[in-house]
C-alpha cells in the first residue's frame, strides 16, 4: 500500500502538471503492467509489448507530459528494440524523451531516473555510447534527487553505467563506479543485491586482466548469494560458473571442480525436465571437460567434450561460437594424445566458425591461428607454422594493439619457428620485442618472462654468441628462483 504522504505528493504533482488525479485502482493497474512489462523486456520476452501496451491504456487519464506515461514509453522503446522493431523503438524513445525534457529542470519524480535509465540501456544496446552516457548521467542525477545518494536505484544505475564504460575499455572510470556501488550495497539487508554487484565487479576485473582482484569479488559474490538464497537456487548458478572458470584460468582445477561439478549436476537435472535447456548443459559439460584436462585427466575430459560438441552441433547446425570453442578445446586434448591430424581438422573448423561469427580481427581468431601454427611446428611443417603464426601476429596487432601481452606470446612462438628454420636474423627482433612488451605489461621479474629469455639465450648460443646468452639465461634462472 502506498504511504499517505506519498499519495498526497502524487496528487499535488499531477494537478500542477495540469491533469486530474486518476483513481488509485487505475494507477495500481498501470504500475503492475509497467513493472511486469519491464521484467519481460529485460528477459527479451515478446510478451513485454502487450503488458506495456496495457499499462499505457491504464495511463489514459494521465496528462500527456506525465512522467509515469513517459516511463512506460521508455520501457516500450527498449522492448521494441529487443524485439527487432527499430522504428517502434525510435518512436517510443522520442516520445518519452520529449516528455522528460519538458519537465522542470530539477524534477522530483520517482519515475524520471528509471525512464532515462531504460533509454540509456537502449542507446547502449545500439552502440550509441556517447548518447547512452549522457542519459545515464541524467538518470543518476534524477534518481539521487528522489532516493538520495545511497539509494538502491542509484547503485543499480552506477552498475549500468560502469558496464557501458567497460565495453569501451574505460576500466579506471568503471572501477570508481563499481566501488561506489559496492559501498551502497554492502550493508545489512542488501545481501542479494551486493552479491550481484560483486559479480559485476569480478567480471570487470576479469576483462581488465586483473584476476587476483576478480577472485576477491567473485568469491564474495558466491558467499553472499549462498547466504541470501538456498544452495540449489538456480540464480546461484552463474555465480558458481564465473568463479569456477576463473579458477580454471588460474590453473586451480581442484577449486574449479568443486564449483563446476555442482553446476553440471544442476544442468543435468534441469535439462532432463526441460529439453530446451540442453545448450546450458553443453556449457557445463564443456567446463567440466576443461577441469579434467587441467587436472591431467584427458580420458575423463574427452567424453564430456564430445557430448558438449554433439549438443552444440545439433542446436546450431551452421556453427556458433560455443561450437568453435569446444572444437578448439578438443583439438588441445587430441594434441596431448598425439592425434595431430584430428586436432588439425578441429582447429580448422574452429577457425572457420570464429572468422564468421567474430570477424577477422578478434582474439579468438588469433588464438586458433596461433594454435594451428604451433601444431604445424609439432608436425614438422615449418613453412605452414610460420605462415599461421605470422597471420596470428597480424590479427593480434590489429585487434589488441602492438603492446598487448597477448602479442608478446605470439611473437615468442613466431621467433621460435624462425629459429627452428635457422632464420636467426628474423627471430632476434621478435624475441627482443616480446621481452620489451612483457617487461612493460607485467614487470621485469614476472614468471612469464623466463621462457622468452631462455629461448632467446638458446638461439644466441646456436649462433656462437655465448657472451650475450649468459646474462639472459642467468636472469631467467633468477626469475624462476623467486
Amino acid at each position: 500500500m502506498r504511504p499517505c504522504g506519498g499519495l498526497r505528493l502524487l496528487v499535488v504533482w499531477v494537478v500542477v502538471a495540469g491533469g486530474t488525479a486518476p483513481a488509485v485502482g487505475q494507477e495500481g493497474q498501470w504500475k503492475a503492467f509497467t513493472d511486469s512489462g519491464w521484467r519481460l523486456a529485460r528477459d527479451g520476452d515478446p510478451a513485454a509489448g502487450e503488458h506495456l501496451a496495457k499499462a499505457l491504456s491504464h495511463a489514459a487519464e494521465f496528462s500527456p507530459g506525465d512522467a509515469r506515461r513517459a516511463l512506460t514509453q521508455s520501457y516500450q522503446a527498449y522492448a521494441a528494440w529487443k524485439a527487432g522493431k527499430t522504428a517502434d523503438a525510435d518512436r517510443h524513445a522520442a516520445e518519452a524523451l520529449a516528455a522528460f525534457d519538458a519537465l522542470p529542470a530539477d524534477p522530483a519524480s520517482q519515475y524520471v531516473g528509471r525512464g532515462l535509465n531504460a533509454l540509456a540501456l537502449l542507446a547502449q544496446g545500439r552502440k550509441d555510447y556517447p548518447r547512452a552516457d549522457k542519459l545515464y548521467l541524467r538518470a543518476l542525477a534524477a534518481e539521487e534527487k528522489v532516493r538520495g545518494a545511497n539509494g538502491v536505484g542509484v547503485a543499480q544505475m552506477l552498475g549500468n553505467r560502469a558496464g557501458l564504460l567497460e565495453v569501451q575499455g574505460r576500466y579506471e572510470e568503471a572501477e570508481t563506479l563499481r566501488k561506489r556501488q559496492l559501498q551502497i550495497l554492502d550493508t545489512p539487508g542488501r545481501a542479494d543485491l551486493a552479491a550481484s554487484a560483486h559479480l559485476g565487479a569480478g567480471r570487470m576485473y576479469r576483462k581488465w586482466d586483473r584476476d587476483a582482484q576478480a577472485e576477491t569479488h567473485l568469491a564474495r559474490a558466491v558467499e553472499l548469494k549462498w547466504k541470501s538464497s538456498k544452495k540449489d537456487d538456480p540464480a546461484a548458478i552463474p555465480y558458481l560458473t564465473e568463479l569456477g572458470r576463473l579458477y580454471l584460468d588460474q590453473k586451480k582445477p581442484d577449486k574449479a571442480e568443486l564449483l563446476l561439478s555442482e553446476v553440471l549436476e544442476y544442468r543435468e537435472k534441469t535439462s532432463a525436465k526441460q529439453p530446451d535447456r540442453q545448450v546450458e548443459l553443453s556449457d557445463a559439460l564443456h567446463d567440466m571437460g576443461c577441469v579434467h584436462l587441467a587436472a591431467g585427466r584427458p580420458s575423463a575430459a574427452e567424453p564430456m567434450l564430445d557430448r558438449a560438441l554433439r549438443i552444440r552441433e545439433k542446436a546450431f547446425p551452421g556453427g556458433d561460437l560455443r561450437t568453435a570453442i569446444t572444437l578448439h578445446t578438443l583439438a588441445s586434448l587430441h594434441v596431448t594424445r598425439k592425434r595431430n591430424q584430428q586436432a588439425e581438422g578441429e582447429l580448422q573448423r574452429s577457425l572457420q566458425i570464429k572468422r564468421k561469427v567474430l570477424g577477422p580481427d578478434h582474439a579468438g581468431v588469433a588464438a586458433a591461428l596461433e594454435d594451428l601454427g604451433l601444431l604445424y611446428a609439432r608436425m614438422n611443417d615449418p613453412v605452414s607454422a610460420v605462415n599461421f603464426l605470422r597471420e596470428a601476429l597480424s590479427v593480434r596487432d590489429r585487434g589488441a594493439g602492438p603492446g598487448h601481452p597477448s602479442v608478446a606470446a605470439t611473437l615468442h612462438h613466431l621467433a621460435n619457428a624462425y629459429r627452428d628454420q635457422r632464420r636467426f636474423a628474423d627471430a632476434e627482433p621478435l624475441y627482443k620485442r616480446s621481452i620489451t612488451i612483457k617487461e612493460n605489461s607485467v614487470g621485469p621479474d614476472a614468471p612469464g618472462l623466463a621462457p622468452v629469455l631462455d629461448s632467446y639465450a638458446g638461439m644466441l648460443l646456436k649462433t656462437g654468441r655465448s657472451a650475450e646468452a649468459a646474462p639472459l639465461a642467468k636472469r631467467a634462472n633468477a626469475i624462476r628462483a623467486k
